[in-house]
């Protein structure tokens, strides 16, 4: 765990810019992801949702009023919005070096969870012009292959995509070779 933690310290700044990293030293896991403050946004975001939903349900039982379409028409684009976001929001990865697992997890999507071994390597999307775009990890499964974005690295200036690079895929082989050494 050491290791890890003196990459993130290492690197805190290009990983804080691609991906939030929390390291518990206590169960010996990581947390990537959003920060604590998105638990209040989604539950706005809920929030917001259940009253669009409740308008959309009003709309459509007055519909005979002028210009109703259009308000349930922007509801509806309100409420996709709003799903969309908490998907997006809510969305963790975790770590558990301890037990080498790989937890994928949020709201309204599937949680998946994959040990070391079903673990197959890394991949490095990159733009036509050969600049790093999207560092993702694939794993096995019954139907295949499955490949998941650990980070989006164009986040910010252009001059950032190589450190935002290099952070991420040193983290990811420290991470990898320290659950090798656990088992």
């Amino acid at each position: 765990m050491e290791w890890i933690s003196n990459i993130i310290e290492k690197h805190k700044k290009a990983l804080n810019r691609v991906m939030k990293v929390r390291l518990d030293k206590e169960t010996s896991s990581l947390r990537l992801g959003w920060g604590p403050w998105s638990k209040t946004v989604i539950i706005f975001l809920w929030i917001i949702l259940a009253f669009a939903v409740l308008m959309t349900i009003t709309a459509i039982a007055t519909v005979k009023k002028a210009g109703t379409p259009v308000l349930i028409e922007f509801l509806a684009v309100i409420i996709l919005i709003c799903l969309t976001l908490i998907r997006e929001f809510s969305y963790e990865k975790l770590v558990n070096i301890a037990s080498g697992t790989f937890e994928f997890k949020g709201l309204l999507r599937k949680n998946c969870v994959y040990t070391l071994a079903d673990y197959q390597g890394t991949e490095t999307r990159r733009t036509i012009k050969g600049f790093p775009e999207e560092f993702r990890v694939k794993f096995n499964t019954d139907k295949g292959t499955k490949s998941y974005k650990m980070a989006d690295l164009n986040m910010g200036y252009a001059c950032n995509i190589e450190p935002n690079y290099e952070a991420v895929s040193e983290l990811w082989e420290v991470i990898i070779q320290q659950m090798q050494n656990k088992q």
